[in-house]
């Protein structure tokens, strides 16, 4: 009386669990001859260590076998869902137990990504993983999914080899209706993907904006070739994130733009030749890049009053936000500008606080050196969930001040000269005004001299000739930002997946949800009938 796919979902269900296990130690005293001995024992988990011997002694194919049967498996999902005759395919139900277990192989199995980078087609998981962050955006009962291959992907992107990998032709049709048509890599499809989340995605995704532009900005360096869909899509970005309604939202919201302007930092100076469409972007909207730089000259008597009803919080949910609806960061703004602010709470979209960064990341160089990490997890909320005739099973995230819906107005941020011009001084907006400033005006004396009869294939051309040796700043060492393991996050797993597990087995119920502690169980009340 399994509720699921029976015994493949089972099976995953307790391989995934049982990864899941923490070693744990226990103290015992011991007395000889009067004095107190304290002896600490590790409990171990045997199948942990079963899966760090997987490979092992040169059996290299073994790591081969267990990626290409998991990547089979998450392209199951979207693979029965694009067939001519519909129910053809059986779909598995288990891709969150795979994904979990994908997860340990990465973390416990040193040998591992090593291998599966080197030898093996990356881009076979970036499809499945882009596909659920996409299909999950608008379901709240879904963030726990978009959370844990938002894990995997900042993980991966650390990687030299999987950025590069990236860069491979995207030929596959995925049976999204709302996703854009385009012909370009796997680096389109993630920034597409990435870019739908924040601004169409529900609002408990936003502690993940600063995860999503992280992963972009350690692709960036490695991206041959953006086609023009995901350039727009990306400039686009950086103009939101820059409106004042965004930028003075929270203390913090200015760094969502720092990593953007690193993105085309990284483009601009180590793939210019192969990118006219991102450069002709930024071209065509340089008015966001020239006010950017000329923010610290607002004053701050004529926007504080603008802007003093954004809370300085990350996710906060907007008064008039339906459950499990989102409908993105630009909503959430108009919403708030239309309620002027008031006491029913806005969510500024804010970057998260130090209550509700994600993950930790530490800066490498490409020299390997190992620099400052960056954010934190706080689990301060426990993993929620929801059991209940037509009710939706909500696997949210770790919230902080965030998701408060009411935050109290004396905590509310308020812009000042003196964080204007911090922010100002943070941003690299160097080589990008450089550009603009060489290109700019030559763009501007080509069409004067076609009297206006051109075309953008003519300036694409033109930009695809242009060369910019020795006009930008000397090229900054390639920055990388690495995942960094440590308990919080794995606290966070281990309730997912035993959320997971609660939610499957409720045909037959196993738990009993009044005397769960690792998380919490509400009951969603049904849709009401239209």
């Amino acid at each position: 009386g399994v509720q699921g796919g029976g015994l493949p979902d089972v099976t995953a269900q307790t391989r995934a669990a049982v990864a899941l296990g923490k070693n744990q130690n226990r103290n015992q005293n011991h007395q000889k001859g009067g004095e107190p001995q304290q002896q600490q024992q590790q409990s171990t988990n045997v199948f942990v260590e079963l899966l760090k011997t997987v490979g092992s002694r040169g059996r290299g194919y073994e790591y081969a076998t267990v990626f290409e049967g998991i990547t089979r498996l998450l392209n199951n999902v979207h693979e029965a869902q694009n067939t001519y005759l519909p129910g053809s395919v059986m779909e598995i139900e288990c891709h969150q137990e795979l994904l979990v277990l994908l997860w340990k192989f990465l973390e416990e199995n040193e040998g591992f990504m090593p291998y599966v980078l080197k030898h093996c087609d990356v881009t076979s998981l970036v499809v499945p993983i882009a596909y659920f962050m996409f299909e999950a955006r608008k379901d709240a009962a879904r963030v726990g999914l978009v959370h844990i291959c938002t894990f995997i992907l900042l993980k991966l992107s650390g990687e030299r080899n999987f950025c590069v990998q990236l860069n491979k032709p995207f030929e596959v049709n995925l049976p999204c209706y709302e996703f854009p048509l385009f012909t370009g890599t796997h680096t389109d499809l993630l920034v597409l993907v990435l870019h739908k989340l924040v601004v169409n995605g529900v609002d408990k995704l936003a502690p993940l904006y600063n995860c999503f532009l992280t992963i972009i900005c350690n692709v960036s360096p490695y991206t041959k070739q953006l086609c023009l869909l995901s350039s727009v899509k990306l400039v686009s970005l950086f103009e939101l994130f820059t409106s004042h309604r965004f930028l003075y939202g929270a203390q913090d919201n200015h760094v969502y733009v720092s990593l953007l302007l690193e993105v085309f930092n990284n483009v601009v100076q180590y793939q210019y030749a192969g990118n006219p469409h991102l450069v002709y972007a930024i071209v065509r909207r340089r008015a966001a890049f020239e006010r950017t730089r000329e923010c610290g000259a607002v004053e701050t008597a004529e926007m504080a009053p603008a802007f003093h009803h954004f809370p300085d919080s990350a996710g906060a949910k907007a008064a008039a936000s339906a459950a499990g609806k989102g409908g993105g960061i630009e909503r959430r703004l108009r919403r708030q500008e239309e309620e002027g602010g008031g006491s029913g709470g806005g969510g500024g979209g804010g970057v998260p606080t130090e209550s509700t960064k994600v993950v930790d990341t530490t800066e490498t160089h490409e020299e390997g050196s190992a620099q400052e990490a960056v954010g934190s997890v706080r689990a301060e909320q426990p993993l929620s969930s929801s059991d209940g005739e037509g009710g939706a099973a909500a696997l949210s995230s770790f919230g902080g001040a965030g998701d408060k819906p009411n935050a109290p107005s004396q905590f509310r941020f308020v812009p000042n000269s003196s964080w204007l011009a911090a922010v100002k001084n943070e941003l690299p907006l160097t080589t990008i005004l450089r550009l603009l400033q060489h290109l700019v005006p030559q763009i501007d004396e080509l069409v004067r001299r076609s009297e206006g009869a051109i075309d953008d294939a003519t300036i694409m051309s033109f930009l695809t000739n242009t060369t910019m040796v020795g006009l930008l700043p000397v090229p900054h060492p390639i920055v990388i930002r690495k995942y960094t393991p440590n308990r919080f996050t794995g606290l966070w797993f281990t309730a997912f997946m035993w959320g997971v597990v609660f939610l499957n087995n409720q045909l037959m119920p196993l738990f009993d949800g009044a005397t769960i502690k690792l998380f919490t169980v509400t009951v969603a009340a049904p849709p009401s009938a239209v």
